[in-house]
């Protein structure tokens, strides 16, 4: 399946979104309450969307409706004023609800956190606009066939007084159901710039074509560019950001934490579930009920143990990574205090990711020892808690988690300076 998409007319156009929000949240506390009134609403449909392979299209109108896409926009600004802690809880409870819902908005957070920072007042000021009327950010980073993701093959080059943007991305996380997205280009001096785009933008093509195991449903697809008209307003240049530490790289990586916790939380409630309401405990057992049975008690214990300390670590590492996003807002901050707030959340972050992937992998795992082997029927989808899982765990590679905090801890080396740290 393709979108084929239609011209945006003016740059001076607000993007409209798919649906306006009712409202937005007041605080942060309303902000979790909403987010659980659309976990509620999507929990009871994760397995058959799965296994269908249905698209979330409608949670994203759940998530504008509810007013949940402006949750990082200052209360000064019209926003929610959320902390990045109350975000990480809020993108958990997602997760934990349906982690295809929670990966695919992930692009937005992370691609609003890094326009608020990194544009102009102008382009702020615009972000803001639109992310209040509902508008949703997908994007397109990475490309296919390229040695490293940096590699970036599309190019955005001046006609004018406008520019063309022209190249092909993959893992297009979100867009199919997204307003916006955010493209990463190299420019006429070969420099990585942000380009914000209009998915309905002539020339913008999105295709369908994600086929992962798990994850199914994130839209993680192609986007093709064919000489897509770009104003100059919509471009971010990104060279001193790839020079200069900032939040924005541990951030990213929190919200990949949260949705293992959701899915590791997913799986661990399935797993109560299952014991009480279909599980038969194995003949040796000389018990009733799995319920009764020690193993399984014991292994109920070290499963939740596993949550606990990955959405224990996950929470605690967004406290840093909020302490740091608020520093580096303030434009008299010392620079000394937050280069060493930045490294500390980054290593927060790392060890919360190692952990958190963990649990993942750990609970979806060792689920089935619950009991009885009818707990592998594809009618139950519980298969999906690994696929989902063991997809979403690819992302980043622990083991430079492991080196970051290593070389740090040994060495006192600070992570590396970029987007994922």
């Amino acid at each position: 399946m393709s979108l084929s998409t239609s011209p945006t007319p003016s740059a001076a156009e607000v993007s409209p979104s798919r649906r306006h929000p009712d409202s937005i949240p007041a605080s942060g506390v309303e902000l979790l309450q909403r987010t659980r009134e659309v976990a509620a609403i999507l929990a009871p449909q994760s397995a058959t969307g799965d296994r269908e392979r249905i698209l979330p299209h409608a949670a994203f109108d759940l998530v504008r409706q509810h007013g949940l896409g402006a949750a990082r926009i200052e209360t000064a600004r019209g926003g929610v004023g959320a902390s990045v802690v109350e975000l990480a809880q809020a993108s958990i409870i997602l997760a934990e609800a349906d982690s295809n819902v929670a990966q695919a908005l992930l692009p937005h957070w992370v691609s609003l956190e890094r326009l608020l920072l990194m544009g102009t007042p102008e382009q702020r000021s615009k972000v803001e606009r639109e992310v209040l009327a509902g508008v949703l950010y997908g994007n397109g980073t990475t490309e296919k066939g390229t040695l490293r993701p940096l590699d970036v093959e599309t190019r955005l080059l001046p006609e004018g007084e406008h520019y063309r943007l022209k190249g092909r991305k993959f893992y297009s996380t979100g867009t199919l159901m997204a307003d916006q997205t955010v493209i990463l280009a190299r420019d006429q001096h070969d420099e990585l710039v942000y380009v914000l785009l209009p998915v309905g933008r002539a020339g913008v093509e999105l295709l369908d074509d994600w086929q992962g195991m798990g994850q199914r449903v994130t839209a993680s697809g192609t986007t093709v560019l064919d000489n897509v008209q770009v104003f100059q307003d919509d471009v971010i240049g990104l060279k001193s950001w790839f020079e200069n530490r900032h939040y924005t790289g541990a951030f990213s990586q929190l919200i990949h934490c949260t949705i293992e916790v959701g899915i590791a939380r997913a799986a661990l409630a399935d797993a109560v579930r299952w014991a009480h309401g279909g599980a038969r405990p194995v003949k040796e057992s000389g018990v009733d009920s799995v319920l009764q049975d020690p193993y399984v008690i014991r292994l109920a214990g070290d499963l939740a143990t596993a949550v606990y300390a990955a959405e224990s670590a996950t929470l605690r590492a967004a406290a840093q990574v909020d302490a740091a996003a608020v520093l580096q807002a303030d434009p008299a901050a010392d620079t000394a205090l937050l280069e060493e707030l930045l490294v500390q959340a980054s290593i927060a972050v790392s060890q919360a990711k190692i952990i958190s992937t963990d649990a993942a992998l750990k609970v979806s795992t060792h689920f089935y020892e619950v009991g009885g082997a009818s707990g592998a029927l594809v009618k139950h989808g519980f298969d999906r808690h690994w696929r989902n899982a063991r997809t979403h765990t690819l992302h980043d590679p622990v083991a430079y988690k492991y080196k970051a905090v290593g070389d740090f801890v040994l060495n006192g080396i600070a992570p590396p300076v970029g987007f994922v740290y």
